[in-house]
């Protein structure tokens, strides 16, 4: 039968005026985020390497456009010996039984299809909290579901891999159907009614179910599946549309509940002949994610961070996808000529493209790549503060200082620093640094001081107070050890 009734996301549409009342205090944002310390001293490094990744604050990015009508935590946690995920309460844990799990059976090497071993952690790791996130959306949202609400959640998670571009889509998906079939493969053939009555479904059929919406949406990227038989052809026949009934439901269930992304935003406002700027590594992949709608749109990006060598980039899982996003730009600016070398080895080396005097050509449009060194307007800074000198001629809080540093006798060189207080500006390495010079040279004790002036950079999320932490307790052990009644 060429039309199929088997999709759990099929909807039954509720009134509209009781969901827009019971949801008008919705907002974007309402996803917060838990590290609970291990009491299992083997979970440690999973709790470390997750941690100092920042995984959960990823997830809290990823997921904050979602309007919801109230919190939903997602906690990392021991589960006292159970590997598993689960939602319950506005709360999504994830066991740091399961993380283990990941690792300990992830792929030794990459296989012929391209599945990486990292795709066999990352993949079925994201896929397995978009599903408990969409048990989540269920409950507080109250949407209707008709049929197995896990299968359902299957295919919320599913679709929203399938979004992410095509490169991480590829990864992912392959990733959890790995992880799904060697699931299977521990089974041992187990045929009890107790396995098929489960509440979800074989794991066989679950990746199944993942590769036929894959290929579904995109037959060329995911042709593989089929050639090489990992997606039997009878089922492949229909994927297409179990693909294209997902994503309707995905439209009239869950995007009134979501806040358009920025490169929709920018759409909606970007006319014929304008000039689109981008700026930092925020927003290194939004230059392709415009290209692709608006190819006619000149696009500028740069970067005001250093563009790390390839030794360290290739770290990156998403490498691919950060370097091909920055490659929709027309022009990228760094600050330096290193910055430029080390962008143009990581583009030769993950695309395979040469450059020619510092431009790479991409189909039919030229790329170039050029240093525009960025500093202040010293003229403008200077002329500004004599006008407030001039109007309020008594000395400000920093000239007291001064005169007072001057008067002492004592200091010979004052060091100031001003930056954000963003951790890639390297404060806490600077501080270090100081502290590492009065050690080595103690003679200077008194003759030198450092004034650090870190202006907050606006952010509120864990990392920024931990880093604010970091560099409060720096200067207190500096001033601690080295500080007399008249010199800090």
């Amino acid at each position: 039968m060429k039309t199929s009734f088997s999709l759990a996301l099929a909807i039954m549409i509720l009134a509209t005026s009781t969901a827009t009342t019971a949801f008008a205090a919705s907002k974007t944002n309402q996803i917060s985020i838990r590290y609970v310390p291990p009491k299992n001293p083997t979970h440690q490094q999973v709790y470390t390497n997750l941690k100092q990744n920042l995984m959960l604050e990823r997830l809290q990015v990823f997921l904050s456009p979602f309007r919801l009508p109230k919190t939903i935590l997602i906690s990392l946690t021991g589960c006292d010996g159970e590997a598993d995920a689960w939602y319950e309460d506005d709360e999504i844990t994830i066991c740091y039984e399961y993380v283990d799990d990941l690792w300990t059976n992830m792929l030794k090497e990459t296989t012929l299809s391209g599945v990486a071993p990292i795709d066999t952690v990352i993949g079925p790791l994201l896929e397995a909290t978009l599903h408990e996130f969409a048990h989540a959306l269920f409950d507080i949202l109250e949407l209707p579901v008709l049929g197995r609400e896990e299968d359902a959640a299957d295919q919320v998670a599913a679709y929203i891999l399938l979004q992410l571009g095509k490169s991480v889509a590829r990864r992912t998906i392959s990733g959890t159907a790995y992880a799904y079939r060697f699931e299977e493969t521990r089974s041992g053939g187990d045929c009890s009614p107790e396995r098929f009555a489960n509440e979800h479904e074989t794991p066989a059929q679950r990746a199944y179910n993942q590769m036929c919406l894959a290929y579904g949406s995109d037959k060329e990227l995911f042709a593989d599946y089929v050639s090489r038989g990992y997606l039997p052809k009878e089922r492949a026949e229909f994927c297409d549309e179990e693909y294209f009934q997902i994503k309707d439901a995905f439209k009239i269930l869950f995007h009134p509940h979501l806040d358009l992304d920025l490169a929709e935003k920018i759409l909606e406002i970007i006319e014929d002949g304008d000039i689109l700027w981008v700026h930092d590594y925020h927003l290194l992949m939004l230059p392709q994610m415009i290209r692709e709608q608006r190819p006619d749109i000149s696009i500028g990006l740069f970067i005001h961070v250093p563009f790390p060598s390839f030794e360290l980039f290739r770290l990156l899982p998403w490498r691919l996808e950060i370097i091909e996003g920055m490659l929709g730009a027309d022009l990228i600016g760094c600050q330096t000529y290193d910055n430029v070398r080390h962008f143009m080895s990581s583009v030769r080396r993950l695309k395979g493209v040469d450059s020619v005097f510092n431009r790479i050509s991409i189909g039919e449009r030229t790329l170039k790549v050029d240093v525009f060194p960025k500093g202040i307007d010293y003229e403008r800074f200077r002329n500004k503060a004599l006008e407030i000198h001039s109007d309020n001629p008594r000395p400000s809080v920093i000239q007291e200082e001064m005169k007072m540093f001057k008067e002492s006798g004592q200091l010979e060189k004052l060091i100031i620093s001003i930056d954000k207080l963003d951790y890639t500006k390297g404060i806490p390495q600077r501080i270090r640094a100081f502290e590492r010079f009065i050690q080595t040279y103690p003679e200077y004790n008194g003759r030198i001081s450092m004034i650090v002036q870190a202006i907050p950079s606006g952010e509120t999320s864990e990392s920024f107070f931990k880093l604010k932490s970091q560099v409060d307790e720096l200067v207190g052990r500096i001033n601690g050890n080295y500080g007399t009644i008249t010199w800090t």
